[in-house]
Formats: structure tokens, sequence, C-alpha cells
């Protein structure tokens, strides 16, 4: 009886992707997240999709899995503040990041899809009319433009 290499469970797959004649093109992954999902990954050969798998779940593990793909930027800042900012920053601090996502932020990002996100689209987005206006301070409040615009650089 020979003996032959087997993963262990929770380790994810790996299996070839073979074209019509049966060649094999290329490898494919797969992976239960923690909230019983099943993610794929591709790579050209098996050793890459093995390397991709291993680095993917454990993104996964430290929580940084999800999908980029239908992902729209409103989504994104929604689950920010929801776990990132809520239990890390004081009651008031917390309401300004809502405010600033919520009235600035979502109105002119919020659609965009996560994964399309480009350079250009915070470019209109900080010099469009709207976006000036709404920034134009209060008597008050002098501070919010530069802090939104600090903000928008990290």
């Amino acid at each position: 009886m020979g003996t032959s290499k087997q993963s262990g469970n929770g380790t994810g797959t790996v299996y070839p992707r073979r074209n019509k004649e049966g060649r094999i093109t290329g490898y494919r992954g797969s992976y239960f997240t923690s909230d019983g999902r099943r993610r794929y990954l591709s790579a050209k050969t098996k050793t890459e999709a093995r390397r991709a798998l291993r680095k993917a779940m454990a993104d996964a593990d430290r929580g940084l899995i999800f999908d980029a793909d239908s992902l729209k930027v409103g989504e994104c800042l929604d689950r920010w503040l929801a776990d990132s900012v809520s239990d890390t920053v004081k009651a008031t601090t917390f309401e300004r990041y809502e405010q600033i996502t919520r009235i600035h932020l979502k109105p002119t990002l919020g659609r965009v899809k996560l994964k399309a996100l480009t350079p250009a689209h915070m470019s209109a987005a900080s010099t469009a009319r709207s976006w000036r206006r709404d920034l134009r301070p209060a008597p008050s409040a002098t501070f919010t433009p530069r802090y939104i615009r600090l903000s928008n650089r990290r």
C-alpha cells in the first residue's frame, strides 16, 4: 500500500481545473469561512494555489474576509463603524464618525462597489460642488472640512 499525502480537516482543498479536452489549465482552491460560506480562489500552479489558500484562510481567521465583488463603499463604512470603531472610541467620537460618513461620504461614494473604487472616484467626490457646499464651515464648525479631508488621506 503506497503512502499518499493527505491534508487535515480544515486546511481547504486544491484541485485542478480542466478544459474540455481534459488538460489542466490551472488550479482552484476552496475553503469555508467561520460563517460557513465557501470561498474560492484560483492560481496557475498547485503550489501557488496552496500558498494563496493558506493566506486567504489566515486572513479569514483574522477577520479580514468580505465579499468585495458585491460590497459597496457605504456597506463597508457601516461595517467599519460597527466592528472596528464602536468599541474603541468614546461615544461622542463614534457619533461624529457616524455623522461624517452618513452626511459626507455615503451620499457621494456609498453606491460605488468597493472593488471598483478608484482614486478618480475620490478625486471627483472631493471636488464635487455639493461636497464643497456641504463642507462650507458653519460659524462654529471650522474644523470639520479640514478633518474630513485629512481622514480621507489615510
